[in-house]
């Protein structure tokens, strides 16, 4: 391996390094808590055996997002550190398609510079048109604007890249969630939890669209199964709203107890609660905290038909115009 190729941090898919990495992503694909926790490690140890191993960084501003995302830790410990590492990851090689992803999806989810995530997903995918995640990670924010014929066919690019990705197979579902075929949404889910029942985020976008079809025990069950193998805010939310939707109130106000015990409060997964126990204004509130906060998952206010009952509000179009989105 030469001088050039090695500044770049490029390498041969073998050794220790290499290793670590894949490590790293079958933790990071596996999406529970505990597993983007152990994913983060195996990046951070790569690169500590590697510093110019520039995927590592990568992986590490990966772990870090997406336990953003899930509301396991603040936004604020989450971005800074992740850009770090991408500008890290893109001094040692400006042409590495799963930086300019993972940049996309931090400029999309927290930065809500709309323009220049879109710049930095098409970027990354005409650097590697066969990242997956390039794709189905595109696709997921196209959906969030509306977007949702384009999104539907990335998403459908990155589960044929990687078929037997759980993942991409879960968000093949969320252009079926988002647009509404509720009936289509589940049966996906449903068959995607068929290739791995420990798969959490399956069951979970299971639970949800259970709930839109009025399925309310069996979005309980599909949530519980969820809590089961993660108890991550974005897992615990919903679950809290179905039981409060099922009459199980103080099981709905034990969750919200269990979530405000955490280090950091997820302040949209709060606020998902009150709303299936019909506080619309604690909701709000627990929302704008969140916005505030510029928690990763309110860019979905506007899209997700979970949060038809918020829409309500006359304090909603607020929350939309707090992250420079139209009404």
């Amino acid at each position: 391996m030469g001088a050039n190729q090695k500044a770049r941090g490029d390498h041969k898919e073998e050794g220790e390094v290499y290793e670590l990495y894949l490590r790293g992503r079958y933790h990071l694909n596996r999406r529970t808590e505990e597993n983007l926790y152990r994913a983060f490690e195996c990046y951070q140890e790569a690169v500590g055996r590697d510093p110019m191993f520039a995927p590592g960084y990568v992986g590490m501003a990966d772990a870090k997002m997406l336990l953003g995302v899930w509301g396991c830790i603040s936004p604020r410990d989450a971005v800074p550190f992740a850009h770090a590492q991408l500008d890290k990851a893109l001094e040692i090689n400006p042409s590495l398609a799963q930086a300019h992803t993972t940049r996309g999806m931090l400029l999309f989810n927290h930065d809500w510079d709309w323009a220049a995530a879109d710049k930095e997903f098409k970027r990354a995918i005409e650097l590697n048109p066969t990242y997956a995640a390039g794709r189905y990670w595109y696709g997921y924010c196209l959906s969030a604007f509306g977007r949702l014929s384009e999104g539907d066919a990335q998403v459908r690019k990155g589960q044929q890249l990687e078929p037997l990705s759980m993942i991409a197979s879960t968000f093949r579902g969320f252009p079926l969630y988002h647009a509404r075929k509720i009936d289509d949404a589940i049966q996906h889910f449903q068959n995607t939890i068929e290739m791995d029942p420990n798969f959490a985020v399956a069951h979970a976008y299971l639970g949800q669209a259970l709930y839109l079809a009025g399925r309310v025990e069996e979005a309980v069950k599909a949530c519980e199964q969820a809590s089961s193998i993660t108890e991550a805010p974005i897992v615990l939310g919903p679950l809290g709203c179905f039981y409060a939707a099922a009459g199980a109130r103080s099981k709905a106000e034990r969750i919200i107890s269990k979530l405000r015990a955490r280090p950091y409060v997820a302040a949209h997964a709060v606020g998902i609660v009150y709303l299936g126990l019909g506080d619309i204004e604690a909701a709000i509130d627990w929302f704008e905290r969140a916005v505030e906060e510029r928690s990763m998952w309110v860019v979905w206010l506007k899209m997700d038909p979970l949060y038809d009952l918020l829409r309500t509000s006359p304090r909603f179009p607020g929350l939309l115009s707090k992250m420079g989105l139209p009404a």
